[in-house]
């Protein structure tokens, strides 16, 4: 699954942008997801994709987000994923087989997985929706101000105003910038 696009610096020299996953767990959110995806798919930011872990629902939230995917590649994916497109979307959809685990170890699951191909990563309850700019926004500020590691944030927090270290972690919300 390949999400490719590259910019310019002005000079000529072309720049991968880094592509940010979003992490959403599911837990009997059928009748949520659909928008859910919806607002990761219309984001203005060009490199992006979704990994979709269901915990158990009994309510079908798992058959429901399968068959919203348009194409599956099937070449070297475990029985328990499902990796393809949600129409233009890269996704992946993870079926936990065993017990409910809850809304942490199954978001770990899928943050584990997006770090194999990711730059950054979201995370997004499925009941909810991001604004159609947050993924820009927030990348914008990960590569412009090196957020944001936990530790650098504290340390932000404790040497300067606190108001514009909190508006910066706002801004970033959620995303884990892997390189720093």
């Amino acid at each position: 699954m390949s999400v490719s696009s590259q910019t310019s610096d002005g000079v000529g020299a072309k720049h991968e942008i880094p592509v940010i996953g979003v992490c959403v767990p599911v837990h009997n959110h059928k009748q949520y997801i659909e928008g859910c995806i919806s607002s990761i798919a219309i984001q203005d930011y060009p490199r992006k994709m979704v990994c979709l872990i269901d915990d158990n629902s009994d309510d079908n939230s798992y058959e429901h987000m399968a068959s919203l995917f348009t194409q599956q590649h099937t070449e070297n994916v475990p029985d328990h994923i499902v990796a393809g497109m949600i129409d233009e979307l890269p996704a992946l959809l993870i079926k936990n087989k065993t017990d409910k685990h809850g809304p942490s170890p199954t978001r770990n699951l899928g943050i584990d997985l997006l770090m194999k191909s990711c730059h950054s990563i979201g995370v997004l309850d499925a009941d909810d929706k991001y604004l159609p700019v947050k993924l820009s926004r927030a990348g914008l500020a990960l590569r412009l101000e090196d957020l944001p590691t936990a530790e650098r944030l504290v340390q932000e927090v404790l040497e300067t105003d606190p108001r514009q270290a909190r508006a910066r972690f706002i801004h970033a919300n959620l995303l884990i910038n892997l390189e720093a």
